[in-house]
């Protein structure tokens, strides 16, 4: 197949194809509206995955089609929603509403790499918590929660995506045993919870999600996902045994022997703009990391603890927000919290009346993705025998893992 490019694209489709927006293994995510329709809002926008279907792996491609069953039953406002699928030739096409803020891993990297404002992490998690309720309710098991599949819309409202993971439970069982496709889930295991990675005989439920929550919450409010440089036997073996990941604020002081336990790794780096933190300083790693895949802890110098110190005791998380994370973060996940008690947490209570449109000020979001047809706005628009070229940002991340 030939590069095809977006104004190509639209020429084949009923749609007209604006910048590229993200990618995966198989195919782009493009921001298009419908041919003969004048784009004057965002509602008249919406975000279409091409994959070309021909160079898709068999069990690859079985778990696309689930997820795109699966969406069809799903009915919540803080859950992506499919509006309408189809296939032209080997291409096919999924139509999905516009998330015009990006994911909030996004939103980290390019303006909080020290982590978002509490303010801002408990709106997300209050909405993604209700999306958890209404899956466990419908006895689904989400198995990915994370940043990158958290995704903002116009009105400030948190969507969870990414139901390729997902699995249901049969209304009599009380536990799952088996991990289907875990060989596709190797960038999703920082968040997975304990149980989940034991594959053992005291199997997994619910409340699997909730301990992947809290990871998230960790992972917005610090700006640096926990675990993040370990390989798996070791990271198993930390949240089996160690001190569960917690906030980092003015309360809780980096030393060198902290500085290479499981929880801690080296805050992010600002990439952009970053609003109100362009002195923050870089980091850097004394000593190798365990990217190699060896089981040596991550180790730091005196003077980067001192630095990372100084960045985070000018921050300050509540109490109620500390113990919110303690509770969802407990590794037994029979004493673990539920969706729903976490819900009635007087964390999550705090931010129940509160509009979707104060996130967007809090978080500073005021530059949404646009309309520009024809744009490549981050990278050639081009499908080559189903794999994009390479783009410099990934916004919306749909890829899937090799097995190794």
């Amino acid at each position: 197949m030939e590069p095809i490019s977006s104004i190509e694209l639209s020429s084949m489709l009923p749609f007209v194809f604006g910048g590229l927006i993200g990618h995966g293994s198989f195919g782009g995510v493009y921001v298009a509206k419908q041919n003969n329709v004048e784009a004057d809002a965002v509602s008249d926008l919406c975000a279409v995955k091409i994959i070309c279907m021909e160079d898709v792996p068999t069990g690859i491609w079985n778990i696309i089609m689930d997820e795109i069953n699966v969406m069809k039953e799903l009915k919540h406002d803080n859950l992506m929603k499919a509006l309408s699928t189809f296939s032209l030739g080997c291409i096919m096409c999924r139509v999905l509403p516009l998330m015009v803020y990006q994911s909030c891993d996004v939103i980290i990297n390019s303006s909080f790499p020290y982590g978002m404002p509490e303010h801002a992490v408990g709106m997300i998690l209050r909405d993604i918590l209700s999306a958890l309720t209404y899956l466990h309710d419908h006895n689904f098991i989400h198995r990915a929660v994370k940043g990158s599949h958290i995704l903002i819309n116009e009105i400030g409202s948190a969507q969870l995506t990414s139901f390729q993971y997902m699995i249901k439970m049969k209304p009599d069982d009380e536990k799952l045993f088996m991990v289907d496709h875990l060989q596709y889930m190797s960038k999703n295991v920082n968040w997975l919870s304990p149980e989940i990675l034991k594959q053992d005989s005291v199997g997994y439920s619910y409340n699997s999600d909730v301990y992947s929550l809290g990871i998230t919450a960790c992972e917005l409010a610090n700006g640096v996902v926990p675990f993040a440089d370990m390989n798996a036997s070791l990271m198993l073996l930390k949240k089996l045994t160690d001190t569960p990941p917690v906030l980092w604020d003015k309360s809780f002081l980096i030393s060198e022997n902290q500085a290479s336990s499981s929880q801690h790794a080296v805050p992010r780096r600002p990439v952009g703009s970053n609003k109100g933190q362009e002195n923050m300083p870089h980091f850097e790693r004394s000593t190798s990391s365990t990217d190699s895949g060896s089981d040596d802890e991550i180790t730091f110098g005196a003077a980067d603890i001192d630095e990372m110190n100084k960045v985070y005791m000018d921050k300050s998380y509540s109490k109620d927000f500390k113990n919110f994370v303690e509770l969802i973060l407990v590794v037994d996940a029979e004493n673990r919290l539920s969706a729903h008690s976490a819900m009635k947490h007087i964390f999550v209570r705090t931010y129940t009346n509160i509009p979707g449109d104060e996130l967007l000020q809090v978080l500073c979001l005021s530059n949404p993705i646009e309309f520009k047809s024809g744009e490549e706005k981050q990278g050639l628009a081009e499908i080559k025998t189903g794999l994009l070229k390479s783009v410099d940002e990934v916004c919306w991340d749909f890829s899937f893992s090799s097995p190794n």
